[in-house]
């Protein structure tokens, strides 16, 4: 993989395009090209080449958008829960918690490390439950922009790995 100040290379990104443009019989238009380069050009590159791969099996050539949900990790409100309660659990309140899903960070995020560990467990599930639907949105609408995440009231973003807000940091491993 080549980066360039963390941006994919033009030419990685245009043998994507073009093997687009070869499976649905499209026309390999510079200008498009461009202007979908332009939009894509942060995404990393193995993101972008699963999901080229994914929109190649597609009924019609992809627009952008098409190509940034293709990859979304659909998340159940249950796994997200599991995922918090088992952190609860394992870590308490002192700890640093490391979840598998992304959306479960910003959820607690959200509420609080501290408070979600002293609240007993029908209220967790209430907490969960009602943050769920907006911050699985705000994930979404951040995933088909290809934009981070503010936590609200901080300065604080969500990147792919790490999220600070508070005491502990919460770390994202997806081999939890």
């Amino acid at each position: 993989m080549k980066w360039r100040n963390g941006l994919m290379e033009i030419n990685e990104f245009e043998t994507g395009y073009k093997f687009l443009c070869a499976v649905f019989r499209q026309k390999n238009i510079s200008e498009e090209m461009k202007s979908y380069y332009l939009i894509l050009k942060d995404m990393p590159l193995p993101k972008f080449k699963q999901s080229i791969d994914i929109c190649a099996k597609g009924e019609w050539f992809p627009k952008v958008r098409d190509i940034l949900m293709a990859t979304y990790p659909e998340v159940s409100e249950i796994s997200i829960k599991s995922d918090i309660l088992r952190q609860i659990s394992i870590i308490g309140f002192y700890g640093t918690p490391k979840f598998k899903y992304e959306l479960s960070a910003i959820i607690v995020a959200s509420i609080g490390w501290g408070p979600l560990c002293m609240t007993n467990e029908n209220q967790i599930s209430d907490k969960i439950h009602f943050e769920y639907k907006h911050a699985s949105q705000a994930h979404k609408r951040a995933f088909q922009n290809n934009e981070y995440l503010q936590i609200e009231g901080t300065e604080e973003y969500i990147d792919q790995n790490t999220i600070t807000s508070g005491c502990p940091p919460l770390h994202i491993d997806s081999n939890v």
